[in-house]
């Protein structure tokens, strides 16, 4: 029999993040805002593909809570949306970047 009762946490990093598109007037002023247990940076480029878009990364802090549990992107959105500071999609007005941050810890 197993004497490990609890298996030992994974080796994830979960993360929330945001950030803004340079040079694109039409997404100017607005920010993506995203989750992830892998680098960051290696999930934005997923994200816009073989564009040449250059980004800025205007929030990249830890997603998990004091108690141990972690929040994703879709609490922000939600958080972000009840504060009617929502767009389409998960795209969201610079305006909002720290609003969501004291609803979630």
């Amino acid at each position: 029999m197993n004497k490990e009762f609890f298996p030992p946490r994974p080796l994830t990093n979960p993360t929330i993040y945001a950030y803004e598109l340079l040079g694109v007037d039409t997404h100017k002023g607005w920010l993506k805002i995203g989750f992830t247990d892998r680098d960051v940076r290696t999930r934005i480029k997923e994200q816009l593909g073989t564009a040449a878009i250059k980004y800025k990364i205007v929030f990249e802090e830890s997603a998990m809570k004091q108690d141990g549990s972690s929040f994703t992107d879709h609490d922000v959105h939600r958080i972000l949306k009840k504060e009617r500071e929502s767009s389409e999609n998960s795209t969201f007005s610079m305006e909002c970047q720290d609003a969501f941050w004291k609803n979630l810890c």
